[in-house]
C-alpha cells in the first residue's frame, strides 16, 4: 500500500510492527505490557479520567488506541480494531457464531509519537468533555501536553499513522514533532486517500465525491 503526503503524519522509519490477530491474543500482550508498570501507577495513585466524545452524525468514530510510556523512548503503542466485547475477546482458533475476526497492530518506535498526537488531540476537543456528564474522573478537566521529543528507533519498519476526521472536529493544528502544520479544521481523509491512490483513478474520483458530500 502506498504512503500519503495529505494528512497530519509523516512515514517514520525505525519502528519494531507486530500484528496481534483476535481479542485475547491482543488484550494479553497489552496487559503483559501494562504489567511492568503496576508499581509504578500504584505509587502516582492513579485514577481513572474519561472525556466522552460522540460521534459525527450517521458515522462511527472507530479509532482505538493504546499508549504505555507516553512521553519516553520505550513508548509503545497498540492500535486497532477490536471492541472489548464477548463477541470480539476471542482465541485465534474461534469457530462460535457471532465471535468476530480482528486484529490490533503493536507499534514501538518513532510513530508511536503520532499516535500519541492523536489521542492528545482528541481528548483535548472532545465533543462532550464541557458537559456536566461528558467527563468523569478527578482530573478529567486536566489538560494533556502534545508530545515533544519522537521516541528511538525500536526496529526496521516505515509507519505511517493516518486517519478519518470530519472537518469541524478539531480546531487545534499544533503538529507532532518533526510533521509540518496540517489544517485539521479541515478534516482529513489520509484513510480514503490511501485507498484512492492505491485503485483505478476513475473509480477513486467517483468514491471521493460521494465521500465529500456526507
Amino acid at each position: 500500500m502506498p504512503f500519503v503526503d495529505t494528512g497530519s503524519y509523516p512515514t517514520r522509519s525505525g519502528n519494531h510492527v507486530v500484528p496481534l490477530i483476535d481479542g485475547e491474543p491482543a488484550f494479553r500482550r497489552i496487559c503483559e505490557g501494562s504489567a511492568q508498570h503496576f508499581e509504578l501507577l500504584a505509587r502516582y495513585h492513579p485514577c481513572l479520567n474519561i472525556r466522552w466524545d460522540r460521534a459525527h452524525s450517521g458515522n462511527c468514530q472507530h479509532q482505538k488506541s493504546w499508549i504505555i510510556d507516553a512521553h519516553c523512548d520505550t513508548a509503545t503503542s497498540f492500535i486497532g480494531g477490536i471492541n472489548l466485547n464477548p463477541n470480539s475477546v476471542v482465541t485465534s482458533e474461534h469457530r462460535g457464531e457471532h465471535q468476530n475476526h480482528d486484529v490490533y497492530v503493536e507499534v514501538a518506535g518513532p510513530a508511536v509519537v503520532d499516535v500519541h498526537h492523536n489521542f492528545v488531540q482528541r481528548w483535548s476537543e472532545a465533543s462532550e468533555r464541557t458537559r456536566d456528564d461528558g467527563h468523569w474522573g478527578k482530573r478529567s478537566n486536566d489538560a494533556l501536553d502534545f508530545p515533544t521529543r519522537v521516541p528511538r528507533d525500536r526496529g526496521d519498519v516505515v509507519v505511517q499513522i493516518q486517519r478519518t476526521t470530519h472537518a469541524g472536529r478539531y480546531t487545534d493544528g499544533h503538529p507532532p514533532p518533526g510533521a509540518s502544520p496540517y489544517p485539521i479544521e479541515s478534516g482529513e481523509r489520509t484513510n480514503f486517500d490511501q485507498y484512492c491512490a492505491a485503485t483505478v483513478p476513475a473509480t477513486c474520483a467517483r468514491q471521493r465525491a460521494a465521500t465529500y458530500q456526507e
